[in-house]
């Protein structure tokens, strides 16, 4: 680097020299160049309106401008043609890079246009041209992560609704005696048992495997390891950590069943039960790693139904008959909380993706809304609704701007490689085209299947 860095012989910083052979140094993506001369567009973005047969007009101020910084400057030494190798790689990398400039200071960039020029006669100097355009964040994360938000927050007020409706409902029948609240605790007893069902569900413990991550850099499992999941599971995780943590959420699920179980046994006006139903249902939700999955399990758990075989107790047929519908609609709502939570962690893959998961859980929503509505639970019924208008608007929201699934024909079976190239331009999708085309090997994909527009 000496061929650049002592070509000038910069003076101390402190003295005229020094600070001018300061401004000349500037460096994007951590290679640096000299400059002759830097340039800043700046403003502010006006939208101007014009009006007939009226003098004048209105500048409308939308905001301020992105700047644009241009750039022209020099490679210089022997070591120059490195230079601008390094730079051509800087240049051509995706995403935004940092530019650093003593008086502009640090600031992160897109590249809109780059050029280098070699002269025979200047010998051992290259020249270069930048122009630079300021990189701000988009807005549309901070939405969706608002609208998740809302989701999350609408959950909480459903479950403190549920629990207010439920105690009105089934403290009086509990007044009845023992006898009654066995009745809550037989309810309690039998979702638990479906909650372990869903927590040992077989395809999302398959689902967790297809999200083990590599043992090491090099290593890809291809299209073997890319499932449905849309949350890779932590480095260092491994089938046997895998099965521990099977076994933790395993023993968790049935911990919090036994102790809903007895607190629904003890219900009385001041017992929290949706606490008690939530933490089972979100202890089987935790040992599911793909929310994608998540969604599947809880949609069945969103339908519970529970039909007491044992017969009734004299007398008390009314009071049971009560506390059995109320406490199984508060298992439903529990597991509908937790549905929509997982859906606000759940990443669709397509438009379309997002509108099937959208209609599922908006039609679960609705079957409940429609349970409280007739039973009078009036609190729980307008929590419900708000909470369907959050989810639907999530998964709108967050679906709007992925790409629709359409049908693709080929005339032969062709690679997934020549597919993903043909359709994508991007041969690193061709595990992606194999699993769509549901290829036995992805040699042969078949000639007409569902696929990404884009």
């Amino acid at each position: 680097m000496s061929g650049f860095t002592n070509v000038t012989g910069f003076a101390a910083p402190t003295s005229i020299a020094g600070f001018m052979g300061l401004l000349q140094i500037c460096l994007f993506r951590g290679v640096p160049f000299k400059v002759i001369g830097a340039q800043v567009k700046m403003g502010r973005r006006l939208a101007v309106h014009e009006y007939p047969f009226r003098d004048g007009g209105w500048p409308e101020d939308m905001g301020r401008q992105l700047r644009t910084y241009s750039f022209s400057g020099y490679l210089i030494g022997d070591l120059a043609p490195v230079l601008q190798f390094a730079l051509d790689k800087a240049i051509e990398t995706k995403g935004p890079g940092l530019l650093i400039h003593p008086t502009i200071g640090a600031v992160r960039v897109d590249v809109l246009s780059a050029s280098t020029a070699v002269h025979r006669d200047r010998m051992r100097v290259i020249e270069v041209a930048f122009e630079f355009l300021e990189h701000s964040d988009t807005v549309f994360p901070s939405a969706i992560i608002a609208t998740a938000v809302s989701v999350l927050a609408a959950s909480i007020g459903v479950l403190t609704a549920a629990n207010s409706d439920l105690g009105g409902v089934a403290a009086p029948a509990a007044a009845a005696g023992s006898s009654v609240t066995a009745e809550a605790a037989a309810v309690v007893t039998a979702f638990t048992a479906s909650t372990v069902l869903g927590g040992g569900d077989p395809t999302a413990i398959i689902s967790m495997a297809a999200a083990l991550p590599p043992p090491d850099v090099d290593t890809s499992y291809g299209r073997y390891g890319s499932g449905s999941a849309t949350v890779a599971l932590p480095a260092g995780t491994t089938v046997a950590t895998l099965q521990a943590q099977l076994a933790t959420q395993r023993a968790a699920i049935a911990t919090a069943g036994a102790s809903a179980a007895a607190t629904a046994a003890a219900f009385s006006a001041s017992t929290d039960m949706l606490d008690q139903l939530s933490t089972l249902v979100e202890a089987m939700r935790a040992g599911i790693t793909d929310p994608a999955q998540q969604v599947r399990v809880l949609l069945s758990l969103a339908s519970f139904t529970f039909t007491d075989t044992a017969g009734g107790v004299a007398g008390l047929e009314a009071a049971i008959a009560t506390i059995r519908g109320a406490m199984t609609a508060a298992c439903r709502r529990a597991a509908l909380v937790s549905l929509a939570r997982a859906s606000a962690a759940y990443q669709p893959i397509s438009y379309d993706d997002a509108v099937t998961v959208r209609t599922l859980l908006a039609t679960a929503l609705d079957a409940e809304i429609t349970i409280a509505g007739d039973a009078g639970d009036d609190p729980t019924y307008l929590a419900l609704k708000t909470l369907r208008a959050n989810v639907v608007r999530d998964l709108t929201v967050r679906g709007a701007n992925l790409p629709a699934v359409v049908t693709v024909t080929f005339a032969q079976p062709l690679p997934s490689l020549v597919m993903a190239q043909m359709l994508y331009r991007d041969a690193s999708r061709s595990d992606q085209i194999a699993a769509e085309a549901q290829a036995i090997h992805p040699a042969f994909c078949a000639t007409s299947f569902q696929a990404l527009a884009s």
